[in-house]
């Protein structure tokens, strides 16, 4: 049986929160989804929050809030989730793509400063495969701020935790995220944007918003959350090692930050399909790092020279607390000997 990519990060003694649900008459959005949210904003000392069953509505609410004019520029990374260029090209805003790192797949400063001379009316920072963006330079450019810390729950910039930047903050719970709560997204304000906010998703129906059933699991995995970040952390040095025998690299974390060990992106120096095939057949599962980008979305070839390397030789491999012993030798077997 193959060790799989992602794995949640629930015990059957969580699924006692779970039950608690069922039995009582409080499975839909309720007490549960507002301690999450709660708990949640007080970490990223937002002001206002809400719980949505989807990410792609999420980031709808966020341009809603924004409310930019058509037209408008906002920069982007080639390398983010596609569906903000998909909702972006059907409110009629001009991306803006700014370049990358090579070692480490977040966006470049440098080319983020070039871009302001064009005017852009937002900026969308989404912090890659744990990997933390250099928040004080993109924080000190008065335009509102977008932060998704989807894959980067727990990192932090100049000792300041991710999601503590943005106007507004985006925290999606899918099955492939640090919080697995079998769906959902929170979305947080801070004061500039806690009206808009509010009132928007004032007019949601019911259905829209987190149940009570999924806002448990991710309740109980907040309480857990560092105890996992560290194993996350044990693990990823265990194949740090593994990697470092070999001929490949992992992505570097930018001086001033500190990442969390989201997955195990390997930046190769043999070709994808070569590794992917030997990986395979060693009974581990991977990936392309980028899968679903705005570079992969478009095609466009010459959008971004790094982030179309970075996205044609960066490969996921599995890393999460509940990989067990056993799998994690086997992990580390496979990334000591890769082609």
């Amino acid at each position: 049986m193959s060790v799989p990519l992602f794995k949640p990060s629930i015990k059957r003694r969580d699924m006692d929160s779970v039950l608690t649900c069922l039995i009582s008459d409080q499975i839909g959005p309720s007490t549960l989804s507002d301690q999450l949210i709660s708990q949640f904003a007080q970490r990223f000392h937002c002001t206002g929050g809400i719980a949505l069953r989807d990410y792609q509505r999420s980031i709808e609410l966020v341009f809603e809030i924004l409310d930019l004019e058509e037209g408008a520029n906002v920069i982007l990374s080639p390398l983010a989730p596609s569906v903000y260029y998909q909702i972006m090209q059907k409110r009629g805003l001009i991306p803006l793509f700014c370049q990358v790192e090579q070692d480490s797949a977040v966006m470049s400063t440098e080319s983020i400063n070039q871009l302001m001379d064009k005017n852009p009316k937002a900026i969308i920072v989404n912090h890659p495969l744990g990997l933390a963006t250099p928040m004080d330079f993109v924080e000190s450019l008065d335009i509102p701020l977008v932060e998704d810390l989807s894959q980067s729950l727990g990192a932090s910039w100049n000792e300041q935790p991710l999601g503590s930047f943005g106007d507004l903050v985006l925290l999606s719970m899918e099955y492939n995220h640090i919080i697995t709560s079998g769906g959902g997204t929170l979305l947080f304000s801070r004061d500039k944007f806690k009206k808009n906010l509010e009132e928007l998703s004032s007019h949601y129906p019911a259905e829209s918003f987190l149940p009570d059933m999924n806002a448990s699991l991710a309740l109980v995995q907040l309480e857990q959350l560092d105890m996992f970040l560290e194993k996350r952390k044990t693990l990823g040095e265990l194949f740090l090692r593994s990697v470092q025998r070999g001929k490949h690299r992992l992505l570097r974390q930018p001086p001033g930050g500190e990442s969390v060990w989201y997955s195990l992106p390997l930046v190769l120096n043999s070709p994808t399909r070569e590794v992917s095939l030997y990986a395979r057949k060693k009974n581990v599962e991977t990936t392309l790092a980028f899968a679903g980008s705005v570079l992969e979305y478009t095609g466009d070839q010459d959008l971004c020279s790094k982030a179309r390397q970075l996205s044609m030789r960066t490969l996921l491999f599995p890393l999460y607390p509940m990989m067990g012993s056993q799998n994690a030798e086997l992990v580390s077997k496979v990334l000591a000997s890769l082609p």
